[in-house]
């Protein structure tokens, strides 16, 4: 991120479902790191497998596709 903005940070199923949501507010321009607990956005234990995380900012977006072990 290069300039300061709104930045979403979600993590999704192999379906399109969204998981949980790690960060969505405004940030200051700089390299920032998230970590995720594996849960899910009811708070139970997300499943093992192939996840997506999608991160958007300033009409960008990017996709890394992650495994979830146990």
């Amino acid at each position: 991120m290069q300039d300061p903005g709104h930045v979403r940070l979600a993590v999704y199923d192999v379906a399109g479902r969204e998981v949980a949501v790690l960060v969505d507010e405004h940030r200051p321009a700089g390299r920032h790191f998230v970590l995720w607990d594996g849960r899910n956005r009811a708070g139970a234990s997300a499943a093992a497998g192939v996840c997506f995380a999608r991160f958007e900012t300033a009409g960008r977006s990017a996709v890394q596709e992650i495994v979830r072990t146990r």
